[in-house]
């Protein structure tokens, strides 16, 4: 717009540059018009600087014309070197997110996800071997508890015989000393009874122990499984989105090279019609050109028969000044 304002104001500045010329000579002419001869001589030249005056005026709008075309066209040149650039960024851009998509998926479809899936279902497995441990241990605790009764009652059952081979002690000493003999071997019986017991109560202590040791570390863990499943969660959820952002962007950027292409189409069209026109303009210009130089060869013509004339008028004057 401003460099069509500027053409506008430089076309006024030469018209009235031109205008100016033409009043300043026709000053000259009506100061001349009392002379005949000096007249007809300075109307010659008058006619002669008008015709060179256009001439000049007609090749400064042709030169005018011809930047005019180049600018338009070195335009239309970067117009395509910017579309296709963007062609380039929107190509490098749909593969770099074809790409990433892709790499996402695998790395969570692929790898994360069987990775913990796979460490999971040992877990699993492992936590299940270890209940069976731990059943089998309680089986083991619930024998050794029935064997601990067991003993127990023998136990009892020996105290009682103690007491009851104590009490017959006075009948005889044959009795006494078998029933000396006999209680030594039930004390002996009795140690090894309460080693035994104490055995399996230390058993059963390291077993329980063992037990809430191992399920402690299993709790450990399915705690962090479930930590892990939650930031796997979470990982996923932000890839989904990622993927969301970068599929609205893909969106935004063909919506942008649309708008581009039309607005391109738009302008190839409107510069299109204005080269038309400048074409047609620049071929009348150069009628116009062909005209004026024809004109101007009659002109030259013309002055060439007024010099002649001229000639001959200036040599009658210096017949006549010679005469007189």
């Amino acid at each position: 717009m401003e460099e069509s304002n500027m053409l506008v104001k430089r076309e006024s500045e030469k018209c009235f540059s031109l205008s100016g010329e033409l009043d300043y000579l026709g000053m000259i002419q009506n100061r001349s018009f009392d002379d005949g001869l000096l007249w007809e001589m300075d109307k010659t030249s008058y006619d002669e600087k008008v015709m060179n005056l256009h001439v000049t005026h007609l090749e400064e709008e042709i030169i005018k014309l011809k930047d005019q075309v180049e600018n338009t066209e070195n335009q239309v040149d970067d117009l395509w070197g910017e579309l296709k650039w963007m062609e380039e960024e929107l190509h490098n851009l749909k593969e770099f997110s074809k790409i990433e998509i892709y790499k996402l998926k695998a790395q969570i479809e692929e790898s994360e996800v069987k990775k913990h899936d796979h460490e999971i279902s040992k877990l699993v497995k492992q936590l299940e071997i270890a209940n069976e441990k731990l059943k089998k241990s309680e089986d083991e605790n619930t024998i050794l508890r029935k064997e601990l009764e067991n003993k127990s009652c023998e136990n009892h059952e020996l105290h009682g015989q103690l007491i009851e081979a104590k009490e017959n002690m006075a009948e005889s000493d044959l009795e006494l000393v078998s029933g000396r003999k006999h209680i030594q071997i039930l004390e002996n019986l009795v140690i090894i009874y309460e080693q035994e017991v104490q055995k399996l109560e230390s058993k059963m202590l390291d077993s329980q122990d063992n037990f809430s040791l191992e399920k402690d570390e299993l709790h450990f863990a399915i705690a962090s499984l479930l930590k892990t499943k939650i930031e796997l969660t979470s990982t996923l959820a932000n890839c989904v989105f990622r993927n969301k952002e970068l599929e609205n962007k893909l969106r935004q950027y063909e919506a942008e090279k649309l708008k581009q292409e039309e607005l391109h189409a738009t302008q190839q069209v409107v510069l299109q019609d204005e080269n038309n026109y400048l074409w047609e303009e620049l071929g009348k210009r150069t009628e116009d050109i062909e005209a004026v130089t024809k004109e101007l060869y009659m002109v030259m013509i013309e002055r060439d028969e007024a010099n002649v004339k001229i000639d001959r008028l200036e040599a009658e004057i210096c017949t006549l000044i010679c005469e007189i």
